[in-house]
């Protein structure tokens, strides 16, 4: 397991509906009980070992007997969330992705190489954030990114501060005034000096504590509307139309509503971590970025974080989807089924084990592969005769999430990590998909 894709740990419906799993708009009431445990709890349910690190793979061989026969059953209901509160017209559709400028290099990939034309948005990182707040940027980055502009022309530029392994300083800068001055001074300062559009704040999981230890605490997100507050008047003082948006987790077991409403407003784009539900951390192979769960009460999907963020307050014309531009495989499975047991991680295409890229995948796995395509769940995968399951997002994943995004009056879509997908095949997909050049 790598932090390089890795943004989601959690991946229970026990660790992350906004109040409890038997409230979520995926839940039929009418549906008979099942044996998964559904109150909202700090353990993972026991039919679900979705959440085993890289570490526990090897601990898991208990677990490949449990009845997993209920994975293809249940309806879903999951449709029946609020409407759209704002209509949003195609010119203001947001097709992003990002990059990592480290994972980039390491790949021998600079940004130039890629493909911004689909993008109305792409952000990269990641500027770091010193324990006293100061947001920096390394000089190779900085230069990189002179480059990209010099080579324009470029969709709208998002200087991305934080990032996944890289959120340990968050939780006491946005505690302390003096602190979080020198966060929204500094970070404006280098959107200002390098000529980006505006800033993400990733803060990877304010009150939960990310990878690999640090911790949150239970004011995270009353402060995180400060931090916020606090940048968006830097960066209006910097220059008019600068955006701000922030990543929007997963997991909002520990978010309160109000607050969470507070800190949004702050800001004019989120991008939810929808990806990364499952992965070969865990024994059983299944879907990493389903848009609904195959059966209820079980596992994670797009629509369930949607829904939860939807049901705090957070408009649906804010919300902007993020889905993989890789895909994970696990080795050794018993069948070609989601469900099947495996040995854990395969080797992968990327420095990192158990990743694949869309490149990768589409050239050199797909056209020999046993494709598959989940109705329920709407999600793609894949199967090979050296026993590998893949689980990825391809062209009818994309376009599925697109009508999703339409039919619930979203922002737009986010590939993660453009480096996976150089000449941009799939955002291209999505932009088609919500219709902007019609």
């Amino acid at each position: 397991m790598r932090p390089v894709f890795r943004h989601l740990l959690a991946s229970s419906c026990a660790l992350v509906a906004g109040a409890s799993c038997s409230t979520s708009p995926e839940e039929d009431p009418d549906a008979p009980e099942t044996d998964v445990e559904t109150d909202v709890s700090a353990d993972l349910v026991e039919e679900d070992v979705s959440g085993l690190g890289e570490e526990d793979v090897d601990d898991g061989a208990d677990l490949v007997e449990q009845d997993v026969s209920d994975l293809d059953g249940g309806d879903d209901t999951s449709t029946d969330i609020a409407p759209p509160d704002v209509p949003i017209s195609p010119s203001d559709f947001y097709v992003g992705a990002g990059v990592d400028l480290e994972t980039l290099g390491r790949n021998g990939q600079a940004l130039t190489d890629l493909n911004l034309a689909p993008l109305t948005h792409f952000s990269i990182g990641y500027a770091h954030v010193s324990e006293t707040g100061i947001c920096t940027l390394t000089e190779a980055s900085a230069i990189a990114i002179g480059q990209l502009i010099e080579a324009g022309p470029t969709p709208r530029l998002l200087l991305a501060v934080g990032g996944y392994t890289n959120s340990e300083n968050f939780s006491s800068v946005s505690a302390d005034p003096t602190a979080r001055a020198l966060f929204a001074s500094s970070c404006a300062a280098l959107v200002d000096e390098h000529g980006f559009d505006g800033l993400e704040v990733n803060w990877s999981q304010p009150v939960l504590g990310a990878f690999p230890d640090f911790d949150g605490e239970v004011d995270d997100w009353a402060n995180y509307q400060l931090l916020l507050e606090t940048t968006r008047g830097e960066l209006d003082a910097v220059g008019e139309g600068l955006l701000l948006t922030m990543l929007g987790p997963a997991d909002l077991t520990a978010t309160p509503p109000d607050q969470l409403t507070a800190a949004v407003a702050e800001v004019d784009v989120v991008t939810l971590v929808t990806y990364d539900f499952a992965g070969p951390w865990a024994v059983l192979t299944s879907l990493s970025a389903a848009i609904y769960r195959r059966t209820e009460g079980f596992g994670f999907s797009m629509n369930l974080v949607v829904s939860a963020w939807m049901e705090s307050g957070v408009p649906a014309s804010k919300l902007v989807v993020g889905y993989p531009l890789y895909g994970w495989g696990w080795a050794g499975i018993d069948s070609e089924e989601i469900g099947a047991a495996s040995t854990g991680f395969a080797p992968g295409s990327d420095a990192d084990a158990g990743v694949y890229t869309w490149d990768f995948l589409r050239d050199s796995v797909i056209p020999t592969a046993q494709r598959h395509w989940e109705e329920t769940a709407e999600g793609a995968w894949a199967t090979t005769s050296d026993g590998i399951f893949f689980s990825y997002d391809d062209s009818q994943a994309v376009e599925a999430k697109a009508d999703y995004v339409l039919e619930q009056g979203l922002r737009g879509l986010n590939g993660w990590s453009l480096g996976a997908d150089v000449q941009s095949e799939l955002p291209s997909i999505a932009r088609a998909a919500l219709g902007i050049d019609e």
